[in-house]
C-alpha cells in the first residue's frame, strides 16, 4: 500500500510542476507580448523615451524569469527572444523606426510560437 501511495505522491507532484510551467511560461509570453505592443504603440505615438522604458522593461522582465522558465523551455528557443528584444532595442535607440517595428513583430511573432508550443494539444505532442 505503501508504494501505492508514494506512486500517488509523485504523479501529483509531476502534474504541479507541468502544471506551474504551463502557467508560467504563458504567463510570460502574454506579459512580453502586451509590453512589445505597447513600446510600438508609444513608437507609433512618437514617444521614443517611453517605448525604451517599456522595451527596457520587457527585456529585465524576461531576464528575470529566464531563470525559471530554463526549467521547461530549450535554451534556444529563449536565446533567440531574448536576442531579438536586444536587436529591436538597439535599433531604437538608433532611431531605425521601421527595423525597430520589425524586430517587434518577429519577437511577437516567436512569442505567439513560444506561447502555442506550451499547450498539451495532440500534435504538440506527437
Amino acid at each position: 500500500m505503501k508504494k501505492v501511495w508514494i506512486a500517488v505522491c509523485v504523479l501529483a507532484a509531476v502534474i504541479i510542476i507541468s502544471i506551474s510551467g504551463l502557467v508560467l511560461n504563458v504567463t510570460t509570453a502574454r506579459d512580453l507580448t502586451d509590453m512589445i505592443n505597447s513600446a510600438c504603440a508609444y513608437v507609433e505615438n512618437e514617444d521614443m523615451d517611453s517605448a525604451l522604458d517599456v522595451l527596457e522593461g520587457a527585456i529585465a522582465e524576461f531576464d528575470e524569469r529566464t531563470g525559471i522558465m530554463l526549467v521547461f523551455v530549450s535554451h534556444g528557443k529563449l536565446d533567440d527572444i531574448e536576442e531579438t528584444l536586444q536587436v529591436a532595442k538597439s535599433f531604437l535607440e538608433s532611431g531605425e523606426i521601421p527595423e525597430f517595428m520589425a524586430e517587434c513583430k518577429r519577437a511577437l511573432a516567436m512569442l505567439k510560437h513560444y506561447e502555442d508550443v506550451e499547450y498539451p494539444y495532440f500534435n504538440n505532442i506527437f
